[in-house]
């Protein structure tokens, strides 16, 4: 983050260490699917469940009232088989997560991706996750895939509207946490405006 000044490299760091919440509104062709989509809840607590894409017809027999489904993004962005290639080679790059966010809405859930994809992308060296994940965070080559992927989900959950909630690497922030050893978030460099 060297180059981004202080308040900024916190605000970004606070920023992405929030659990997002997204609601896209809905493209041309996705506005049938989006009127039908759940708000989030304001007055109550509501469950989901992690639920892989051909687990759906259990989810929604099984007679309970989910509210949400899960689903884990992992395996490295910039490894074989990352989830950008994870429905027929033939379709668009990330249309898994298209799919996966219109059948959540068209049963009635709202969709929650959890992004963890820094410890798994390439080169992942270190001797324990937080140095992986710290090494991976200030490596120009793989952030600029990291970025490129997440733009990737951004768009294709855009591209269904409705809403979609993202939690971003889960584990990260309590390595970069401990990493920072109570000292500002702005002390932890990372690959931002190298990586492109």
């Amino acid at each position: 983050m060297s180059g981004i000044p202080g308040a900024t490299r916190r605000s970004l760091l606070l920023a992405l260490a929030v659990c997002s919440i997204l609601v896209f509104p809905a493209l041309p062709g996705a506005q049938a699917r989006a009127a039908g989509t759940p708000a989030l809840p304001t007055d109550r607590l509501q469950f989901g469940l992690a639920n892989g894409p051909s687990d759906l017809s259990w989810m929604t027999g099984s007679g309970v009232s989910w509210a949400y489904r899960y689903q884990y993004i992992s395996g490295g962005v910039n490894t074989p088989g990352n989830w950008e290639t994870w429905q027929d080679l033939s379709l668009p790059a990330g249309q898994f997560a298209l799919d996966y966010v219109t059948a959540s809405h068209d049963a009635g859930y709202i969709p929650v991706f959890s992004w963890y994809e820094m410890l798994q992308s390439s080169p992942s060296s270190g001797s324990n996750e937080s140095d992986r994940d710290f090494n991976n965070l200030n490596d120009p080559t793989t952030m600029a895939s990291y970025f490129a992927s997440f733009s990737l989900l951004m768009q294709r959950s855009a591209q269904a509207g409705g809403t979609v909630i993202v939690q971003v690497e889960p584990d990260l922030w309590g390595y970069l946490q401990q990493r920072a050893r109570g000292a500002s978030a702005a002390s932890l460099p990372a690959s931002v405006a190298s990586s492109g």
